[in-house]
């Protein structure tokens, strides 16, 4: 299973209990998004061993990294270029 975690200015957060009903709405956006692009381009096996981390000081600056192993990440970053 694909994990994902989220952080907002610092400080790790749960997206249901975050903010507006907007805000609440635009981190699983993002993270759906996410979760579409590694599905189309990964194994199930590879999919479980990755994280997808959102992050930024703000929902108007966020961004996503992939932690897992490198030759995993490698071949994601390669399959989106």
């Amino acid at each position: 299973m694909l994990k994902i975690t989220y952080e907002v200015n610092g400080k790790k957060i749960d997206p249901n209990n975050f903010g507006s009903e907007m805000e609440k709405a635009i981190l699983p956006a993002v993270a759906e998004k996410a979760t579409e692009v590694v599905k189309s381009k990964l194994s199930e096996e590879e999919i479980a061993q990755i994280t997808i981390e959102i992050q930024g000081t703000s929902l108007n600056d966020l961004s996503m990294n992939l932690r897992g192993p490198e030759a995993i990440i490698k071949k994601l970053t390669d399959a989106l270029d």
